[in-house]
């Protein structure tokens, strides 16, 4: 079934990944002048063992490695600087096929995951196929390094719920390694904006676990055994620091010396207008809504949500405690979308590090 689940993606996306008659259909967008000159380049160099420290493409050129978009650190370039030594090169095709490979490591960390915390292999296996194809991912293929970042954020989670439910310092070990080399994948796969995304994320599912009646609906009810869960959890954190910090540094340091970056510029960070018809625009029809904001996850999922929503019970670990800690979530995260319209997002801008960088 993981095997399965993994190549889903590959076969629904068929028409990006294999050629009929020698077509393919081709990604547009950033994927060719923003990704794949970097990635060819970058392997081109480590299949004649240099490192490239030098871009000059760009200005008067700066340190190759500290450019987010060269994805220069991530551990998969050494598999497809293997295939560049073996195929002779490294085409636009070959690019794709990478990048839809993000997608099924997203789909199987999905599986997993999913598989962790429920019992109902069917609802299990729907759910992953459905939400990992779903609009909103497979329509960031341009940007193959979103995929490849935002496709550790269930890997993430597992590792998450692997510690805290852990029922000895082994299965909490596991989880801690789990945790520590997604979140290096996570934090080298070249897209920051889904780095800074993931605290939206990862810090409300851990919090979970503090609040008795979601984690005991949501995870069951058994005994977390507090000091092993949280020294294991503090550690990975350490370690995460440890390996990915001065790489996160690097790019920082970079981005703050290009143009609208430096400076805090509330019309810069509010420049696209995003409403609450949009949010609805982009549940139900996107054509609706500004392209700035789209998280379209498909009226299959969105039916499979409202279902959820409206007729699971408690014997189903749905209770009021579950849907309104989801449904306000949700109601938190698009108010924040609102820019100017939204006090929140105004205090998030002034008062959260990094947050008066984002571009939207």
């Amino acid at each position: 079934m993981p095997a399965a689940v993994f190549c889903w993606p590959v076969f629904y996306l068929f028409n990006h990944v294999f050629p009929i008659k020698g077509l393919y259909t081709a990604i547009g967008n950033d994927f060719h002048s923003h990704y794949y000159n970097y990635k060819l380049y970058l392997l081109a160099n480590l299949a004649q063992f240099h490192f490239p420290l030098w871009s000059p493409a760009e200005g008067a050129g700066y340190v190759f490695r500290d450019n987010p978009l060269t994805q220069a650190l991530y551990p998969f370039n050494l598999l497809l600087t293997a295939w560049y030594k073996i195929s002779g090169g490294y085409n636009p095709l070959d690019h794709q096929i990478f990048t839809v490979l993000g997608i099924s490591i997203f789909a199987l960390g999905l599986f997993i995951w999913l598989k962790s915390i429920n019992g109902n292999l069917r609802a299990v296996i729907f759910a992953t196929l459905v939400m990992s194809v779903s609009f909103k991912v497979t329509e960031a293929t341009r940007f193959p390094n979103a995929v490849h970042t935002f496709a550790w954020y269930p890997w993430v989670l597992y590792g998450i719920t692997r510690i805290m439910l852990s029922r000895s310092l082994r299965d909490a070990a596991m989880g801690g390694i789990i945790l520590v080399l997604s979140s290096t994948f996570l934090c080298t796969g070249g897209y920051p904006y889904c780095i800074y995304y993931s605290i939206f994320l990862f810090v409300p599912y851990t919090l979970v676990f503090l609040a008795k009646p979601l984690k005991e609906r949501l995870f069951g009810y058994e005994k977390i055994f507090w000091k092993r869960a949280l020294v294991t959890l503090l550690l990975g954190i350490f370690l995460i620091i440890l390996i990915c910090g001065p790489y996160l540094q690097w790019n920082k340091e970079l981005m703050a010396q290009t143009a609208e970056r430096p400076v805090a510029d509330f019309a810069y960070s509010t420049k696209h207008q995003f409403t609450f018809e949009d949010t609805v625009g982009s549940l139900i029809y996107p054509p609706a809504s500004s392209a700035e904001g789209w998280y379209f996850f498909s009226i299959t999922a969105l039916l499979v949500i409202s279902l959820y929503l409206l007729t699971a019970s408690k014997e189903t670990g749905a209770s009021s405690w579950v849907k309104l800690f989801f449904v306000g979530w949700f109601a938190v995260i698009s108010y924040i979308t609102y820019g100017r319209q939204s006090y929140l997002f105004e205090l998030l801008w002034k008062y959260l590090p990094g947050f008066a960088s984002l571009r939207v």
